[in-house]
């Protein structure tokens, strides 16, 4: 019986100390495993450290750049002295580690100010210090170019502010940034702390950048003429006679633009609206207006859109100024800072004129935009739009007796739209956006340059049996398809003194000299 007993106790034994010795190497071999996911290659803690190296490396040229900047403006723009260069570096690689301020090495900074870190890698001063300084904070002020000044005037009307992508833009006395860059759209206002969205309400423009860098166009006045058209091909589509209509004439003038101001400040300020109605116009807050028998007419009374002593507005969410002469428009984008005594000496506002029509046009197509096709983001008779504020219906008759608008009502309303086609046959109704109602309509930060209203310009000719004075229609309208009536057409088949439902226009500012 012990024999038996001392045999089973033995075989328990020897089973325990197997499975003890196959537990030990299963916990080895997932030791090994463990071990070599946490010091391998691409092992936890190297992946750990490598972040954490990552994310200091990042701090340190985060807290430079900020160090380099806040010294770059207390100086007022000005490039920082060696000094305070050097004690910027001190205070994150030491003293012993720093060039002495006689050290001839000072001669090349930044090139050649190369530190160790303690994240394994070295830091090259020179990229720090070029982004830095060539990418101030947007709405930054800064330096002031050299070639704004003259010796008459070594201070102009304007203060210069960075963009956030190493670009300087002109800023009239009486305006304020509001938002975007030089590629994307400088946008200014002359209401203090405006935004995009134009909650201030402010009248806002946006920069045209001019010259030969990239992302500038040409602004030059052999272009916005009948005669002389030459601007380059869209595609394969020419700016062809299909988008210009003319009849027969003398000559093509154009006597608006400012070359001078263009040429020195690098650009010209254009409405990013069109011209709305101003508030002895339109009261702000009606919601129901009509047309009646080609008189238009608000809840408080008539609406004379002649008048010239009225001034137009740059604002979101206005109805445009149409059913305006040319002659008219020419004197009301005259009022809207020739009389202000804060901003008539840093700006002059006038109708637009076709050479910054013709620019604007150019530098729409460095976006990519077809500019001989603008159904896509134009409101025209077939475009569809999201349509975030106000708009009007207009009904349109080709009964015999009664051809003609019949009627006209506008309300808010939030939704999308599809233009109907027109027929000849029976009733069509078309739709008329106020000014910024619909982001679909909006390129380089700027609303319905394409679309919704043919806008008047400075070009004009005269007729050559009648002498009449013929003026320059640009774009489409809502009564257009965005084929026959694209961002870049030309019409100029309407005496100066023609009033159309389809008829507006639009502002250009150009910074005095």
């Amino acid at each position: 019986v012990r024999l038996i007993k001392k045999s089973y106790a033995s075989i328990i034994f020897y089973s325990l100390t197997i499975n003890n010795i196959l537990n030990i190497i299963v916990l080895l071999i997932l030791a090994g495993i463990s071990i070599t996911m946490l010091m391998g290659e691409d092992g936890i803690l190297k992946n750990a450290i490598d972040a954490k190296n990552k994310t200091g490396l990042a701090d340190l040229k985060d807290n430079l750049r900020y160090d380099i900047l806040e010294k770059t403006i207390g100086n007022y723009g000005e490039e920082i002295s060696k000094e305070d260069m050097r004690e910027i570096l001190v205070k994150y690689f030491g003293e012993d580690n720093v060039p002495k301020i006689n050290d001839p090495k000072w001669d090349n900074f930044p090139e050649g100010f190369i530190f160790a870190t303690e994240y394994g890698e070295n830091l090259d001063i020179a990229e720090v210090y070029e982004e830095s300084l060539g990418k101030m904070v947007s709405g930054t002020e800064t330096t002031m170019p050299e070639e704004w000044k003259t010796q008459d005037e070594p201070n102009p009307p304007v203060t210069p502010i960075a963009d956030g992508e190493g670009n300087i833009i002109p800023v009239p006395d009486g305006f304020y940034y509001v938002g975007g860059t030089k590629d994307s759209g400088f946008v200014i206002s002359d209401k203090e702390n405006d935004d995009l969205n134009n909650s201030q309400e402010g009248n806002q423009f946006v920069w045209v950048p001019c010259g030969e860098g990239e992302d500038e166009v040409v602004y030059e006045k052999t272009k916005g003429l009948a005669n002389t058209w030459n601007s380059a091909k869209d595609g394969d589509v020419e700016y062809n006679s299909k988008q210009y209509e003319y009849i027969e004439f003398d000559d093509w003038e154009d006597n608006g633009g400012d070359e001078r101001s263009v040429g020195k400040y690098g650009g010209f300020y254009i409405a990013r609206f069109e011209a709305g109605l101003p508030s002895e116009i339109w009261p702000k807050g009606s919601n129901e207006y009509k047309w009646t028998n080609g008189n238009s007419e608000y809840l408080s009374g008539e609406r004379n859109t002649s008048a010239t002593e009225y001034t137009p507005v740059s604002k979101k969410n206005n109805p445009s100024w149409n059913r305006i002469s040319q002659t008219n428009a020419l004197e009301v984008s005259k009022n809207m800072y020739g009389n202000d005594n804060e901003r008539k000496n840093s700006v002059t506002s006038q109708l637009i004129d076709s050479y910054a029509w013709d620019t604007v046009v150019e530098w729409i197509k460095k976006e990519k935009r077809k500019v001989t096709e603008s159904t896509l983001y134009g409101n025209y008779v077939d475009s569809t739009i999201d349509v975030n504020g106000l708009y009007a219906k207009h009904k349109y008759s080709w009964k015999a007796g009664e051809r003609g608008w019949k009627s006209y009502a506008s309300q808010y309303e939030n939704g999308t739209y599809k233009t109907t086609k027109r027929s000849q046959t029976d009733e069509q109704e078309l739709i008329e956006i106020a000014t910024g109602a619909s982001e679909n309509t909006k390129t380089k930060n700027i609303y319905d340059l394409a679309g919704n209203m043919c806008e008047w310009t400075t070009e004009t000719g005269k007729h050559k049996a009648t002498s009449t004075t013929y003026a320059v229609v640009r774009g489409g309208s809502f009564y257009t398809s965005g084929s026959n009536g694209p961002v870049c057409a030309r019409s100029g088949d309407m005496e100066d003194s023609k009033i159309m439902l389809y008829n507006g226009f639009r502002v250009v500012l150009y910074v005095k000299i």
